[in-house]
């Protein structure tokens, strides 16, 4: 199998404060919110084995199907 490209590069960041300037910077650079969701800590802790709620923000650029940003 041979990767071509990469769909989604995912960043992590500390607080809501800090993912609210992340969307302003990419946004610079043409990106826009497409989607949004959130985990509590429960459903963190059984998906990914570590109990923090987390948000989670999918930048999409143009009419792109990959070179996605995700900030969580």
């Amino acid at each position: 199998m041979t990767i071509r490209g990469i769909y989604e590069v995912c960043i992590g960041l500390p607080n809501a404060l800090a993912l609210s300037e992340a969307i302003e910077y990419w946004a610079q650079f043409g990106y826009r919110v497409s989607q949004q969701g959130s985990l509590d800590a429960a459903q963190a802790e059984a998906a990914y084995g570590l109990r923090s709620a987390m948000k989670g923000v999918r930048l999409a650029h143009q009419d792109a199907d990959h070179g996605l940003i995700r900030l969580m």
